[in-house]
């Protein structure tokens, strides 16, 4: 708590997974989140779980610019302050490059790139008026990768990794630090319907740490990064994969 004051975080994709986790953690660290998923149902879920009433739910589809800003317009009014964005909401499809499909890659697109630029750009200016603060995009190993039938999600987290450096370098000036998680294999909902069964069990047998990761392990990447001890770290790529990366 840079100031004294309780710091204000918006947290998106928050109904399920890595950005429930996040969002219970954040909550835990004494933060108030505003916890956003498309519909808003799940993220209530995540509010009721919290039961700490750190936790307040909000519907928010992050491809729609004008709502995104309205939001962030929303939040700082409501509490005076902005501190942490965390960019996690993501629609992704797995297949074989020939089945792409032109709808499918620009829905990616919308969630996974178009959704963190446009909250990153409404929080820019709450959050520099709240003396700076942190912006942490969740990216993945498959950018710095090559892994099977994934060219558009490595595409989308590619352009995440780019998007977070030149962000660095636009928002430093203004005491804002962007970074970004880059997860391995972490074992959610989202992950058990895209991989199947013997993927799984090829990556936990790769991997040097001997298991697959957890959300917790993204959320205590994210809380490290938006904190004091990261106070001087931008521009950079976070990989949490149990050493994954290293040994393939």
């Amino acid at each position: 708590m840079r100031d004294g004051q309780q710091p204000v975080a918006i947290v998106t994709g928050a109904g399920r997974g890595i950005g429930r986790a996040i969002t219970l953690r954040l909550a835990r660290e004494g933060y108030v989140v505003e916890a956003s998923d498309r519909t808003g149902s799940m993220a209530e879920d995540t509010e009721r779980e919290a039961s700490s009433g750190a936790v307040t739910a909000r519907g928010l589809d992050v491809t729609d610019r004008e709502a995104t800003h309205e939001a962030v317009g929303e939040v700082f009014e409501h509490h005076g302050r902005l501190d942490l964005v965390v960019n996690n909401a993501m629609w992704m499809r797995y297949g074989p490059l020939p089945d792409v499909t032109h709808k499918e890659l620009d829905r990616m697109f919308d969630v996974g790139v178009k959704g963190p630029l446009w909250l990153s750009q409404a929080a820019a200016g709450p959050m520099a008026d709240s003396g700076g603060g942190a912006i942490v995009n969740i990216a993945s190993v498959a950018a710095l990768l090559g892994t099977p039938a994934s060219a558009g999600y490595a595409a989308v987290k590619g352009a995440v990794v780019s998007m977070t450096r030149q962000l660095a370098v636009d928002l430093g000036p203004r005491r804002i630090r962007v970074n970004a998680v880059a997860p391995g294999v972490i074992q959610t909902e989202g992950q058990s319907a895209a991989m199947s069964a013997e993927s799984v069990a090829y990556r936990k047998q790769r991997a040097p740490l001997g298991r697959l990761g957890v959300p917790e392990d993204v959320a205590d990447a994210v809380t490290f990064l938006a904190g004091p001890e990261a106070a001087f770290i931008t521009g950079q790529v976070l990989i949490v994969d149990g050493g994954i990366t290293a040994a393939m």
